[in-house]
């Protein structure tokens, strides 16, 4: 009780005699971005149904140590489908790039990735990256999506247009990042030729390949494990294949090290079949270039 009557009565006496006082909050902003997820969560990345409009979110950006809302916001893309007519560092397709909540319909397939800056009523605009991921996929039709275990870590998807990756890994048969439009079907004929939506290097996935309309045939799945970041760590890879946005089949991996490549086993369509493998390679035995990063 002695302490407490001490406290205040020294508290006025400093306040009196001008004894420095500090602020306990900043007064810049934190850029939160967010993008909606189909059930209505917010999400750093979410997969949006190709054409339905993107919802991209900046709610809960905040000033100082969190005790107020941010109110400015502007929106500008990180990142889009070079088909999609936007541009790096524009607003185009935004429908009001200066609100907490802007929405972009899609004009192709692909990954959308909005920044946000964010800014309070007395100034204090946001300095730090804040950006969220929408990938607009396909959900009629074929679809393989990959996703792994660790953060950090760089996976990637592969599809062959085949039953085996020997011969056909890393070729004009393989869609993966390098390859991400490869002309399978009738020439000329789009709804029958995979598309690679997204290329996630930072972890967790998701990684998705799409075809509208599949070609009668048997595709091979695999999992190449492209970066650690220098971590050393190892990751599990697990593709699940979608028929009209129904799971109808898992292809579960095993653990990985940086240039490993797990054959996870083949699809068959129309039967939609899948059959697992887990057949082990590294990158270089299946014929691919020197795997060194950047590849």
């Amino acid at each position: 009780m002695r302490a407490l009557s001490l406290v205040l009565i020294l508290v006025p006496i400093l306040l009196a005699t001008g004894c420095p006082q500090y602020e306990l909050t900043g007064k810049n902003a934190t850029a939160i971005a967010r993008v909606e997820r189909t059930d209505g969560e917010l999400a750093a990345t979410a997969a949006i149904p190709y054409p339905e409009p993107i919802i991209f979110d900046g709610s809960q950006s905040y000033v100082g140590n969190n005790d107020q809302v941010a109110s400015h916001f502007t929106w500008t893309w990180y990142n889009v489908p070079e088909e999609s007519g936007f541009t790096i560092g524009g607003s185009e397709g935004f429908d009001d790039p200066g609100n907490e909540r802007a929405t972009v319909v899609p004009t192709a397939l692909g990954t959308y990735m909005a920044s946000l800056v964010a800014e309070g009523d007395t100034g204090g605009m946001s300095t730090n990256l804040a950006v969220a991921t929408a990938f607009a996929v396909n959900l009629q039709g074929l679809e393989f999506r990959l996703t792994w275990d660790t953060d950090t870590t760089d996976m990637d998807l592969h599809v062959v247009n085949g039953a085996s990756l020997q011969g056909a890994y890393w070729t004009d048969n393989d869609c993966y990042f390098g390859n991400p439009t490869p002309d399978w079907g009738m020439p000329g004929e789009g709804v029958d030729n995979p598309t690679f939506i997204a290329d996630n290097d930072t972890g967790y996935g998701p990684e998705s390949i799409n075809i509208q309309n599949p070609a009668d045939g048997t595709y091979a799945v695999a999992a190449a494990f492209h970066n650690d970041w220098d971590t050393g760590v190892t990751a599990v890879p697990e593709v699940s294949v979608y028929v009209d946005g129904v799971e109808i089949h898992s292809f579960a991996g095993s653990q990985l090290q940086m240039g490993g490549v797990q054959f996870l086993g083949t699809f068959t369509w129309p039967d939609a079949v899948g059959a697992n493998d887990g057949s082990l390679f590294t990158h270089q035995q299946l014929g691919g270039p020197p795997y060194n990063e950047p590849l």
